[in-house]
């Protein structure tokens, strides 16, 4: 891969781990936001709250 992009194995290696962290930080926003809209839902139906 570094030798495609022309990059250092170490730079190809710091781009990995920055994607990597990236992604993760991504993937725990949206955790975030779905719990957030789930804890603002008002149906209880939704929610998964049965009367």
């Amino acid at each position: 891969m570094a030798k495609s992009r022309k990059l250092s194995q170490n730079r190809m290696l710091l781009d990995l781990i920055e994607h990597g962290i990236d992604a993760e930080k991504r993937k725990q926003q949206q955790f975030f936001d779905l719990a957030k809209r789930f804890r603002n839902e008002q149906d209880p139906e939704v929610r998964g709250i049965t009367p």
